[in-house]
């Protein structure tokens, strides 16, 4: 069941995404930071998944969004 479950939000997130290409202004308003994410804003998630800190942790998502309220955010 988590397996599909897990395909269908990624189907889903691509779908949006496409979806919301056009509208990207509109977009960037309701991220909190004001900005879209670059690849460095990753760093410090990726070096933490990376470390032993995470050896207790499963199952889990970590969003990196800037703050936007809800990554399945439809305007």
């Amino acid at each position: 069941m988590y397996a599909v479950t897990k395909t269908a939000l990624f189907g889903l997130t691509k779908a949006l995404a496409a979806e919301l290409t056009p509208k990207k202004e509109e977009v960037k308003l309701h991220t909190l930071l004001g900005r879209f994410g670059k690849a460095d804003d990753m760093d410090a998630a990726v070096a933490f998944l990376v470390s032993d800190d995470v050896s207790y942790i499963t199952g889990e998502v970590l969003p990196v969004s800037g703050g936007i309220p809800s990554r399945l955010l439809i305007i």
